[in-house]
């Protein structure tokens, strides 16, 4: 349940949080794997700073993947069915779009989507394509030639893939 919930609050565009976590968990392996987990999302959030703090919502990405359950509490009453990975899509006035694609869960996850290129005002014929990672940006080849953008990826586990689409050009 952890991981889905900082995985809405990034995918809402909210800042991350760290609670419960007390000075006699520092240099302990309590919540090492949370705290890894956290610090994935908080770079990601720092590569889409910008689109997330200054941007507007857009409609998300059409997203096909697995469907998992995620438990709150002891009843089953309790469990929830989800999407394995999250997106959310966010604009700048400068034309160019930020795609986040949150895998929530400890497998990596196969994320099959349609990028809505007109619906972000973008000509999918003139548009480049690039994920921010946290090696730097890289561009992604995409074949196309019609309206929308088809890409099948693998997020990896507990992880965010932060993809940015601009028009042809434009850095």
């Amino acid at each position: 349940a952890y991981t889905y919930g900082e995985a809405l609050i990034l995918n809402s565009g909210q800042a991350l949080m760290v609670e419960n976590y007390y000075k006699e968990d520092i240099g302990t392996d309590r919540f090492s794997r949370e705290l890894e987990y956290l610090r994935r999302l908080c770079q990601a959030r720092k590569r889409a700073h910008k689109w997330l703090t200054f941007g507007r919502w857009l409609p998300p990405v059409d997203l096909a993947t697995d469907i998992v359950r995620v438990t709150f509490g002891p009843s089953p009453e309790d469990t929830m069915r989800v999407p394995a990975v999250l997106t959310s899509s966010w604009g700048l006035e400068d034309g160019s779009v930020c795609i986040l694609l949150i895998n929530h869960t400890g497998h990596p996850r196969r994320a099959s989507y349609t990028i809505p290129t007109e619906t972000y005002g973008l000509a999918a014929e003139s548009v480049e394509v690039a994920e921010l990672g946290e090696d730097g940006e890289k561009p992604v080849d995409c074949a196309d030639g019609h309206s929308a953008l088809d890409r099948v990826d693998v997020v990896p586990r507990w992880s965010v893939r932060v993809l940015v689409l601009r028009p042809a050009g434009r850095r």
